[in-house]
């Protein structure tokens, strides 16, 4: 987790990079203890024939009201 903006004293920016070699959809355990980060990973990581697919992620993440900062 990287801090990437801090706005004001009540507002921060952050990054979440998940090594998606080592995350595991299926574990039931670590998603019950993190249910808000697992269920951003898998609103933010769409598979399209067994292959992470950058542009229907993108779709993803832009349906669920999240900005594009470029």
């Amino acid at each position: 987790v990287k801090v990437t903006q801090s706005d004001s004293a009540k507002e921060l920016k952050i990054t979440i990079e998940v090594d998606l070699k080592k995350f595991n959809y299926e574990d039931g355990k670590a998603g019950a203890k993190a249910p808000a980060l697992y269920s951003s990973v898998h609103t933010a990581v769409i598979k399209k024939n067994d292959i992470y697919s950058f542009e229907e992620s993108k779709k993803s993440i832009l349906k669920e009201g999240f900005k594009e900062v470029k």
